[in-house]
This record gives structure tokens, C-alpha cells and sequence, in this order.
């Protein structure tokens, strides 16, 4: 019974350790010629003005955090810090305290989220994410309730890094702000 015992230990870890097929392991974007606009795709097929890329694996990937409880007015770009937590290459920066990444060619997952960021009721504010001064993505926020704080639920953005050193900023393209709790960016190369 004990050997039963074993042997159907063994056979289930076995199972558990094997690698999963590179078919279910594969993740497809679609990647415009003109624009650069990147789109997920459940199949592998885009249109005719588009390129096929499989993104199934991470490459690279950092974390890093806004400087807390600088006021951030429009056009103002945001101060980050890494959180020592990053892996591969790909995504650069200089110093304690930087305002920009140096992104290699690739396509990049940008998240971007934060907490207690002090706003005025009832206005709408934008974030953007700029390559090489160019907008290539932008998250919205509005603040809904009575509080004059709001938490920043940014979501994912897919970007489109087609030349050496590209140069990201994180921009305030709206109203003044501060943000007095924690502000995250995880930036991962997935081609």
C-alpha cells in the first residue's frame, strides 16, 4: 500500500512539473506598420497592415515608484525611484531619482496605478506616457465622490519600441496634483 502510495505521489508531481505546451503558453499582438499601435489578438491573425508578434514570454522587466508628495503640475513629468525589484535587460535608467526610461526595440506592457492623490471634485486629469516626446498612451481619472482624494486604478498599456535608446516620460497633461500615497510603474519588455 505504501508503495501505491508513492508511486502515486510521484506520478502527480510529475504531472504537476511538466512543462505546459508551447501552443498554451503563446500570447499574440497585433502591431500596426503606420501608427505603431499594439493590440492583444486570441488568434494569431491581424490584418493586412499589421505584424503578427508572439509576446508569451517576459524578457525584462522593473518596478519603480513616484516620489511621494511632490506636486505635480501640468506638463510636469513624474520622479521615480526603483524598487530594486527588475530582471533581464532592456529597461534603463540613471541616478537615484529619474524623470526617464531608456527603452530598447521591443514591445513593452506599461502598468501604471497609485493611491491618495490629491485632486479637486469634479475634475479629470491625464496621465500620458511619452516616447521620444511623442504621446503613445494616456490613462483618465476623475475624481467622483465629496474627497479631494482619489486612488489611481491606471490598468495596462501596450507600447511599440522600434528604435535604440527610445526615451519614456510619464506626464501630467491636465490639472495640478499631488500624490500622497504610493504610486507604482512596472514596465515589462515582452518582445
Amino acid at each position: 500500500m505504501t508503495r501505491i502510495f508513492g508511486l502515486a505521489v510521484a506520478f502527480v508531481l510529475a504531472l504537476a512539473l511538466a512543462p505546459i505546451s508551447a501552443q498554451a503558453q503563446q500570447i499574440f499582438a497585433c502591431v500596426n506598420n503606420n501608427s505603431g499601435a499594439v493590440k492583444m489578438v486570441s488568434n494569431a491573425t491581424c490584418n493586412n497592415n499589421e505584424k503578427l508578434v508572439n509576446v508569451g514570454g517576459a524578457l525584462a522587466g522593473a518596478d519603480y515608484q513616484c516620489v511621494p508628495s511632490q506636486p505635480i503640475s501640468p506638463d510636469d513629468t513624474f520622479s521615480f525611484t526603483s524598487t530594486g525589484v527588475s530582471f533581464g535587460s532592456g529597461i534603463y535608467t540613471a541616478g537615484g531619482a529619474f524623470t526617464s526610461f531608456a527603452l530598447q526595440p521591443g514591445i513593452y506592457q506599461i502598468h501604471l496605478s497609485g493611491t491618495q492623490f490629491t485632486l479637486m471634485f469634479g475634475e479629470t486629469f491625464q496621465i500620458s506616457a511619452r516616447l521620444n516626446a511623442i504621446n503613445v498612451t494616456s490613462w483618465f481619472y476623475t475624481s467622483i465622490s465629496n474627497s479631494p482624494i482619489v486612488d489611481i486604478v491606471g490598468g495596462d498599456r501596450l507600447v511599440s519600441v522600434g528604435q535604440p535608446n527610445s526615451i519614456l516620460q510619464i506626464i501630467n497633461d491636465a490639472k495640478f496634483f499631488i500624490p500622497a500615497g504610493k504610486c507604482e510603474l512596472v514596465i515589462t519588455k515582452l518582445q
